[in-house]
């Protein structure tokens, strides 16, 4: 079993964030949690790489399209810069994601 409670917690906080680039960068950072948890609990771990995302394609193949999807964010989530829109579509994503994993 895959413990995700912090990475819902940094979903509820998303939810509640200002301004929208906080609440952009908490969903991300929630995504990322939930990508290691499942990486960690994979029998089959990718070695070598810093980047979660290619290593959760290749430890669930199944959440590929959720890693490609996190992945071109990853730019405006190091930066910490997004709209209201692009925020709230991140914070949805991220509760996605971890109904998912």
């Amino acid at each position: 079993m895959i413990d995700l409670t912090h990475p819902q917690r940094l979903i509820v906080e998303a939810e509640l964030a200002e301004p929208p680039a906080a609440r952009f960068v908490s969903a991300y950072q929630a995504a990322q949690q939930i990508a290691v948890a499942v990486v960690a609990a994979a029998p089959r771990r990718a070695r070598g790489r810093t980047d979660v995302w290619p290593l959760l394609a290749a430890a669930a193949p199944e959440l590929a399209e959720w890693a490609a999807y996190f992945a071109a964010y990853a730019p405006a989530a190091q930066i910490g810069t997004a709209s209201e829109r692009v925020a709230a579509d991140m914070v949805r994503a991220a509760g996605q994601f971890l109904a998912e994993a």
